[in-house]
């Protein structure tokens, strides 16, 4: 059995879209504008008169396979054995983005510098995680977890972010 891997599980019916996780992850990571480690995303289902909406916090899944580090060039992206937690050597980066048009959720992002940047879940700080400790609502937390049941939260996830971009 598999070591288990850290996981900032979403729980979409807890979820009232009130952008304190994404506000909390800028400021406390003093995340630069224009780009955003964790985004609320509205999901619009149906058709009129017969609409519906779902919820989608994301940030980097820290995923099991990760498609950014199978396809990094240099190894700048980088899966920590303790943990699993998906992180970029921001220095060895050079920009090419190749990372970007691999991960399925377009989580990283690049700086005015060119280097990649994307969530951390906070394991090189001090403090838990921002994100879950300022969610009103219990909508996120960091769990850990058997790469397997990570592997279908993960599909799970992809289901619903492929739903909000094909609207």
């Amino acid at each position: 059995m598999s070591k288990p891997e850290l996981c900032l599980v979403f729980h979409e019916e807890n979820c009232i879209q009130c952008s304190a996780c994404e506000t909390a992850c800028k400021i406390w990571n003093r995340v630069d504008c224009g780009i955003s480690y964790r985004r609320v995303l509205n999901i619009w289902r149906g058709d009129f008169p017969n609409i519906s909406s779902a919820t989608l916090s994301l940030s980097c899944l820290h995923c099991v396979q990760p498609a950014c580090l199978q396809v990094c060039p240099v190894q700048a992206v980088f899966k920590s054995s303790e943990n699993g937690a998906v992180l970029v050597n921001e220095q060895e980066c050079t920009g090419c983005e190749a990372c970007f048009e691999a991960c399925p959720f377009d989580v990283p992002q690049f700086r005015e510098d060119g280097k990649m940047v994307k969530c951390t879940a906070c394991i090189d700080k001090d403090y838990a995680p921002p994100c879950i400790t300022t969610c009103p609502t219990n909508a996120l937390e960091l769990q850990a977890i058997p790469a397997l049941q990570k592997g279908e939260f993960e599909a799970a996830m992809l289901a619903l972010y492929k739903e909000y971009k094909s609207r």
